[in-house]
């Protein structure tokens, strides 16, 4: 995984710098509100906020806020990093990104929010080794090209920014496809417990319940690891593959192609998945005999 000079087209795993990133932004049609409170016998009691009126006058003065980058340092030796522009990644996926502004040639006209995830600098070799196993909501990043310093994508602290004030020339760098496929792998498993990293996990849950106790054997190492290059295979497929089918129908192309890479994938799934089936078949027995 690296990073690399960004594409010409905004794609999911871009690497925007920019100040406005997480501050707070509001629409057109957003209005001034004013506090008050409830008078004692109305039925519900406490503050309520509510256009100003006549007889309601405006209470106060609400100000938008200034987000934080995850850059700033404490103490009098970080103050110069407080004014420095936040970092973040940018998580809409590949598809959405050009319908709501990437295919118009005026991003004014674009009408939607992208979704990031906000990018702090691994302090230590600790932050690193957070990022691996289960802990699905942090997304390790490499220190290569701009990036002089080793990130993390926290994907727990994610931000909507309106797409039409997100400039493609803020982007300082573009992940490479292999680290576009983990964050994708990431991502999916944070987000809704799918994926080989999820799948991973809990291949390794099953393996658990079949030798308790016991240390496994190599037989029962390689029944889960097949078990899991089977589910890992098959979200290439679901990916890589189809993907390549919805292009090649947007593009006209001759369906042949395409034919042959769905049925060259499904006989390789096919083939893992019985070699998978037939080990832990074997496990199921020795099971059953005990």
């Amino acid at each position: 995984m690296a990073f690399i000079s960004p594409r010409p087209d905004v794609l999911f795993g871009d690497i925007f710098e920019a100040d406005y990133l997480f501050d707070v932004h509001i629409e057109g049609d957003a209005m001034r509100l004013t506090e008050s409170t409830f008078p004692p016998r109305a039925p519900l009691s406490g503050v309520f906020y509510t256009q100003p009126t006549d007889k309601l006058r405006l209470v106060g003065d609400y100000v938008l806020a200034h987000g934080r980058s995850g850059r700033e340092r404490p103490g009098r030796e970080g103050q110069g990093t407080i004014s420095e522009p936040g970092r973040a990644v940018l998580l809409s996926d590949d598809c959405y990104i050009p319908t709501i502004y990437g295919s118009r040639g005026d991003r004014r006209l674009g009408n939607g929010r992208l979704l990031f995830a906000i990018i702090t600098k691994a302090e230590d070799g600790t932050d690193m080794v957070t990022t691996a196993g289960s802990n699905f909501a942090r997304f390790a990043l490499p220190a290569d090209g701009p990036i002089t310093w080793s990130g993390i994508a926290e994907l727990k602290n994610t931000v909507l920014v309106r797409a039409r004030d997100v400039d493609p020339s803020h982007r300082i760098a573009s992940l490479d496809d292999a680290g576009r496929l983990a964050l994708d792998k990431r991502w999916n498993a944070f987000v809704c417990r799918r994926g080989p990293e999820a799948s991973q996990i809990n291949a390794q849950k099953l393996g658990t319940l079949i030798v308790g106790k016991n240390a496994p054997t190599p037989d029962q190492e390689a029944a889960i690891a097949l078990l899991w290059q089977t589910l890992d295979l098959n979200w290439d497929f679901e990916g890589r593959t189809m993907r390549s089918v919805s292009d090649a129908l947007e593009a006209g192309q001759d369906p042949a192609p395409s034919l042959s890479l769905v049925i060259e994938d499904l006989r390789r799934i096919s083939v893992l998945a019985n070699e998978a089936a037939g080990r832990l078949e074997v496990e199921q027995q020795s099971l059953s005999a005990h």
